[in-house]
């Protein structure tokens, strides 16, 4: 049944993101079926945008903690019932009963159907709804306090406000879109980012199906992630190193900024290396040389480069608009981990630069440890280098949060 297989799916989407994976790769390399894709995914979103809401109301309906397979099933039917119109709020119940009753049996069946119809009853009342909906802040409690400390309780509530809403999609175009050819696919252009072409698709099938498409004149991306060019303006950069390049939409933003420049790309991972190719070669990026790390570190020597990006791993926290399970993996101890590697690589990379080049060091993350904190610590143990300048980007209703510091080798 095609109800209960979507069911199936968004609970093992959640599983797979509990048991370590990501959002983004169940979609990109677990789930299977196309046919379901938009649907499951708008269902994971939600649930993950809303997840603290939703553990509130499951607990607030079972008298003992569920089985894990039992929380997520009834995660996934409090999704449709609160937040989506697809499915009628009753039927979405029954088929949950049946695929329950299937796979763990009569019992748990009639757990399922007992808590979701009391659920039912109670938000009948519109009342009873809009308490259950108001009654959680959606972001976990560690990260909003980090942000209302490191920013205000103001700006804390903003990035909390935009998180809580699909982000609109983005994407940068190669050449600039006539007013006729905007009506047409029915785009907006975004304002105020020079040097670049940004749009939000109203319809996602119209660009998709344009020659614009066809052409290689479209990337996917979120205008936060040309915000490393403004502090690189006016640079002239002979040779440039993308040192963690995948899946290459800085890299392109690069050879956009330099084409006189000799680029090369590369990254720790084969397969998202991979994507960077796939990448250039649609974008026909002729300035960008790919090597496999093992290659690069053969072949290109220390004291080559003019600029070296770095935009490291992260906690992915300027970016939970697009990724909100990142929200709930976040934690001091992981934030200690990945902080250690972004040190690692500072190190690894510093001795590639030339003497008046410069690293760029960017994360999308919006943690002070992982950007600020990190640049002044690597500054300290390396007075080779100095500040140029640094700026911090925070999560709106247009783009992303990130940040930047462009570091000279003196």
């Amino acid at each position: 049944m095609k109800s209960e297989k979507i069911l199936d799916l968004a609970v093992s989407g959640i599983k797979f993101c509990e048991d370590g994976g990501t959002l983004d790769g169940f979609l990109d390399f677990y789930l299977k079926e196309n046919e379901f894709r938009s649907v499951v995914s708008s269902m994971l979103f939600t649930y993950f945008r809303n997840k603290a809401v939703l553990d509130y109301a499951i607990k607030m309906f079972t008298q003992k903690k569920p089985s894990d397979f039992l929380r997520r099933v009834l995660s996934v039917v409090f999704v449709q019932i609160l937040y989506q119109s697809g499915i009628e709020s009753y039927a979405a119940t029954d088929i949950a009963v049946s695929y329950v009753k299937k796979s763990e049996g009569k019992f748990a069946g009639n757990f399922i159907n007992a808590v979701t119809r009391s659920f039912l009853r109670h938000i009948e009342q519109k009342e009873n709804k809009n308490k259950i909906l108001s009654a959680m802040r959606i972001v976990p409690d560690l990260l909003y306090k980090r942000w209302a400390q490191n920013y205000s309780t103001e700006k804390a509530d903003r990035i909390v406000e935009v998180i809580g809403v699909k982000a609109p999609f983005t994407f940068r175009s190669l050449i600039p879109i006539g007013q006729d050819i905007m009506e047409k696919l029915n785009l907006k252009k975004l304002d105020g980012i020079e040097s670049f072409n940004f749009y939000i698709a109203e319809d996602l099938g119209l660009l998709l199906d344009s020659d614009l498409m066809e052409k290689g004149l479209v990337y996917i991306q979120d205008s936060a992630t040309i915000f490393f060019s403004k502090l690189i303006k006016g640079l002239t950069p002979e040779r440039v190193l993308d040192y963690c390049s995948a899946p290459g939409g800085k890299t392109l933003v690069l050879s956009s900024l330099f084409p006189n420049s000799q680029i090369v790309a590369t990254d720790r991972s084969d397969s998202r290396l991979k994507r960077v190719e796939e990448n250039i070669q649609r974008m026909n990026a002729a300035n960008i040389q790919v090597l496999r790390m093992e290659e690069f570190e053969s072949e290109c020597k220390g004291g080559n480069f003019d600029l070296v990006l770095l935009d490291v791993p992260c906690s992915n926290t300027g970016v939970i608009r697009h990724r909100p399970d990142v929200m709930w993996k976040f934690n001091l101890s992981e934030l200690k981990s990945i902080t250690s590697l972004q040190k690692e690589i500072l190190e690894r990379i510093a001795p590639y630069v030339i003497k008046g080049g410069c690293i760029l060091y960017s994360t999308c993350s919006i943690e002070i440890e992982e950007n600020e904190q990190q640049v002044r610590n690597f500054l300290a143990e390396r007075v080779e280098f100095s500040l140029v300048s640094m700026d911090t980007l925070l999560p709106n209703q247009f783009n992303d949060g990130a940040f930047v510091a462009l570091l000279r080798k003196e």
